[in-house]
């Protein structure tokens, strides 16, 4: 996952997908609105990606549920929405949940 392009001069978090051990790349494909993300595998085997939101009011972290091949994506929860400013920090390492 890296940080992309969102609708003009905002950024978000996208996937590429490789099925050839990294010879070829798709596209890229849209996660969520916000970065930077750090993404986390749970025992279920699917993803928790947990990143920063620094767009409109409400900036702070929110989190997404992916499937285990990230290629469906759950509802959004919102963590924090009490930063003052967009320059809220960055999402850290997760514990092994």
């Amino acid at each position: 996952m890296r940080k992309v392009p969102w609708s003009g001069m905002h950024t978000g978090t996208a996937i590429w997908r490789s099925q050839d051990e990294g010879r070829t790349w798709s596209k890229s494909e849209p996660v969520c609105r916000g970065c930077p993300a750090c993404a986390e595998k749970l025992s279920s085997g699917r993803v928790l990606l947990v990143y920063v939101f620094r767009f409109e009011i409400g900036f702070g972290f929110r989190a997404l549920v992916l499937s285990s091949e990230c290629d469906e994506v759950g509802e959004e929860f919102i963590l924090r929405d009490d930063g003052a400013v967009a320059d809220f920090g960055v999402s850290g390492q997760l514990p092994a949940a």
